[in-house]
């Protein structure tokens, strides 16, 4: 009987401390997760910014050199870019 009694003992749980620090450990695991997936997303997003705004001003430079006639564009030295823009 005393060899049962040892196995059901409070000491062969774990304690509260024990419990809490588990626990501790695992919340400050999924927070510093949650902040790094933020930071990924922030980053991503602003990377995705910069590349539209590029996009548009390109977009943008295309369609004033169209609107120019062929013989300002010569005269203006923009015959470079006319070649890469212009369909």
């Amino acid at each position: 009987m005393k060899n049962s009694n040892k196995e059901y003992t409070i000491s062969a749980y774990p304690t509260q401390v024990e419990i809490v620090s588990r626990l501790d450990s695992i919340v400050n695991g999924l927070i510093e997760g949650m902040q790094k997936y933020i930071a990924r997303l922030n980053q991503e997003n602003t990377a995705a910014r910069t590349h539209k705004k590029r996009e548009m001003q390109k977009r943008l430079h295309r369609e004033a050199l169209a609107s120019i006639p062929f013989d300002e564009i010569l005269k203006s030295g923009y015959y470079r870019e006319f070649g890469n823009y212009r369909s």
